[in-house]
């Protein structure tokens, strides 16, 4: 196996580019990290969810983003690494032309708790222009490494928010699929 760089051994998957074909390159990639990890015993379990709808906000509060994942670790001292990509962007809703215009995303457990507390994973997107037209969509990839902390079972979402409600905040998963996920490593792998 080739050296990928990494601190650990992550299995190289030969012709793999995850920008060429994402999401299919993304899962098969994330499937041959999970065979490897599992083939060196540190991966206990990995689930995921996806969402091919477009999702839209003008709510300066969070909200739910419409994907969600249900997961009970089987070890409260296990590793759970959370991801959520999804492809994003804020434009002008009328009203009076911003300059400005900021999308937020996130992840949250059951408990609506930010993964992490405080200083979380979030992602700021901030797009700044003149013509109304302009619209930058961004690849946004969220990941958040959690200890399970117990056994129970558990919900994470991914949710997302405009900063001014003249603004609206789209997800594109009717363009680029939204992938949630879950992998648990027994403690002591990375």
């Amino acid at each position: 196996m080739p050296d990928t760089g990494a601190p650990w051994n992550i299995p190289y998957v030969a012709g793999t580019d995850l920008v060429a074909d994402w999401p299919t390159d993304s899962q098969t990639l994330a499937e041959a990290i999970a065979d490897g990890l599992d083939d060196a015993g540190g991966l206990t379990q990995f689930k995921y969810a996806t969402d091919s709808t477009a999702r839209s906000t003008t709510s300066t509060s969070y909200s739910t983003a419409n994907i969600s994942l249900s997961f009970t670790p089987t070890a409260a001292d296990s590793l759970l690494l959370i991801e959520w990509t999804c492809s994003g962007l804020t434009r002008f809703n009328g009203g009076t032309n911003q300059l400005r215009r900021v999308g937020f995303y996130r992840i949250t457990d059951t408990t609506s708790a930010v993964l992490g507390a405080e200083g979380a994973p979030t992602h700021r997107q901030l797009v700044s222009a003149t013509n109304n037209q302009a619209h930058d969509y961004e690849y946004i990839n969220l990941r958040a490494l959690v200890v399970a902390g117990d056994t129970s079972a558990r919900t994470y979402q991914g949710e997302f928010k405009t900063e001014n409600s003249a603004n609206i905040t789209i997800i594109q998963n009717d363009l680029q699929t939204g992938i949630l996920s879950v992998t648990e490593l027994k403690a002591g792998v990375l």
